[in-house]
């Protein structure tokens, strides 16, 4: 019982730091996070994800159409290329948009069909 007790005290004391590494590097990095439900097309994203793309935050889902308008014409292009292939392959993609909200900025996009 006492070797159960310290190995689940071990582990809990890994994974809060595994998160508190992980918790680092999103903020530091200026990454946000978000989740693409492709069946109901909608968007959920944490703070840093919807300042980025000029959203308020919120814990309400947006639809895919809040985000293509705030890519340039030609990104909105590669970017639904590039989730296309990614979604009939169920395989990962990575790439790079224009957000305009204000000021013009790229963004890296990175995701993983599952």
């Amino acid at each position: 019982m006492m070797d159960e007790r310290a190995t689940i005290a071990n582990l809990e004391r890994r994974l809060a730091e595994s998160e508190a590494r992980y918790r680092l590097a999103v903020t530091d990095g200026r990454m946000g996070t978000w989740r693409w439900d492709l069946r109901d097309k909608l968007i959920w994203g944490d703070a840093a994800f919807l300042n980025l793309w000029g959203f308020p935050l919120s814990n309400e889902p947006r639809g895919l159409a809040d985000f293509t308008d705030r890519m340039t014409p030609q990104r909105q292009a590669e970017m639904g290329e590039m989730v296309t292939r990614a979604i009939a392959a169920s395989e990962s993609f990575d790439g790079q948009l224009a957000v305009v909200n204000g000021p013009t900025a790229l963004v890296c996009a990175r995701g993983s069909v599952r």
